[in-house]
């Protein structure tokens, strides 16, 4: 199966960036981005290296420590904590506005949040 060979190289190949390509930067974030925020989405990377792993035969838990041994995969360690950290004050802020029923603070959590992926929060923020 040419699938079995090919797609863990490729994984390996865009987790790692050992040439510190933006093309292949590129095509992670986009193969790791939610379809409906453009965030980084915690689930596909964790099924990407998961199918990596079960194709291969390598734990997972090595195709992750070959990727942390790159600039590139520290970057997007970086990135995974990040979008981590927001999931969960985005939990907390929902939260927070159905117990207390202020609404404005979901919207304005969910503006900041466009405001910081678009590069434009000190406009947003006025």
């Amino acid at each position: 199966n040419i699938l079995a060979v090919v797609y863990p190289f490729a994984v390996k190949r865009l987790l790692a960036n050992p040439s510190g390509s933006p093309v292949l930067r590129r095509v992670l974030r986009q193969l790791l981005s939610d379809e409906k925020t453009g965030a980084l989405s915690l689930v596909r990377l964790r099924d990407m290296v998961d199918d990596a792993a079960a194709l291969t035969g390598v734990p997972r838990e090595t195709i992750i420590r070959d990727a942390l041994k790159t600039s590139n995969g520290l970057g997007l360690a970086a990135a995974v904590v990040l979008a981590g950290v927001r999931e969960c004050i985005r939990v907390c802020v929902s939260l927070l506005a159905a117990v207390t029923g202020l609404r404005w603070l979901r919207r304005r959590w969910h503006r900041a949040m466009v405001a910081l992926r678009d590069g434009t929060y000190k406009t947003a923020t006025r």
